[in-house]
């Protein structure tokens, strides 16, 4: 249902992610399924959401609230996550393709970009593929290249048979053992248990070929090489419950600044209190520096 824009409500979400993480339907005409679906709230400028490995646009509803009022919203479900449509191989690469599609077809200004953990790292893949397309960046613990905030001396390479092992692993679960990683994963990254039995119960609905290979595609793309041509601000907002001592914060922040550095408008910011789902955990927080960071863009794409 890619470019179909519905105003329905949206409820929940699920993510799987084991290391932490389009044109008018007319245009589609018979081709494969569409890489994701979206919904559209609000008015004003616009504003993309994508949500993480696994999940659903479902996972944005607080947000959704938080900004309609002043934004035109669009929530994208990507394809194979919680109940949608699979797509064949490559899966980031057409979805990157198939948003910079959408924001032409649909006259879209500069629309911001703001990612979950996976979403993150489009956002990032967006902005550095299209500088002059995307406007304001908001990564919500998502990386330009997961496997460096484990080793920094990571590459693409030298990462790339863990990766397909990972993958294999994915695959080969059965979907009893699927739903019993998903909540192991899930109880280390969101801390109301209401909100994991929640992300749990879209959990199970993922396609595990598309969880697989996703996982495969975020680890082995490096993108730091191309963040300098980012023409936009970049915020980086970083979970940090998990570190509560004050090297450990001071080490997350090194951490996830030495990806962005590169970025000549970009700023780190720590959530201290929250996990993995920081718009879930500490949604007060998140919407708070989330609607500073747009209103300064638009206040400063107004001015003279």
């Amino acid at each position: 249902m890619t470019g179909i824009q519905s105003r329905t409500p949206i409820v929940g979400c699920v993510i799987l992610a084991l290391l932490l993480l389009g044109l008018p339907l007319s245009a589609w005409g018979a081709q494969a399924p569409p890489s994701f679906e979206v919904e559209v709230h609000g008015a004003g400028p616009s504003v993309l959401l994508i949500p993480g490995l696994g999940c659903s646009g479902e996972v944005w509803d607080e947000t959704v609230k938080a900004l309609e009022a002043r934004h035109e919203v669009h929530v994208l479900s990507l394809a194979g996550f919680a109940g949608r449509a699979a797509i064949e191989a490559p899966f980031l690469p057409r979805v990157r393709d198939d948003i910079v599609a959408y924001i032409q077809a649909h006259q879209l200004e500069r629309p911001a970009v703001i990612g979950h953990s996976l979403g993150g790292f489009m956002a990032f893949w967006l902005a550095a593929s299209e500088p002059t397309l995307i406007g304001p960046i908001v990564a919500v613990d998502g990386l330009p290249f997961l496997p460096a905030l484990m080793d920094a001396g990571a590459t693409a390479d030298s990462v790339r048979t863990m990766a397909a092992s990972t993958k294999a692993m994915i695959a080969s679960l059965t979907p009893e053992q699927f739903t019993l990683q998903t909540r192991m994963t899930l109880g280390r990254m969101v801390t109301a248990p209401e909100d994991l039995e929640r992300l749990l119960r879209q959990g199970a609905a993922s396609d595990q070929a598309t969880v697989a290979q996703a996982m495969f595609e975020v680890m082995t793309t490096d993108l730091r090489d191309g963040l300098a041509s980012i023409e936009s601000p970049v915020l980086l907002i970083a979970a940090a419950a998990a570190t509560p001592s004050p090297d450990g914060r001071a080490q997350v922040r090194r951490s996830y600044e030495a990806q962005v550095a590169s970025i000549p408008d970009h700023r780190v910011v720590l959530a201290e209190h929250a996990r993995h789902f920081i718009m879930l955990d500490t949604p007060d927080f998140f919407h708070a520096i989330l609607t500073d960071f747009l209103t300064d863009f638009t206040r400063q794409e107004a001015a003279p």
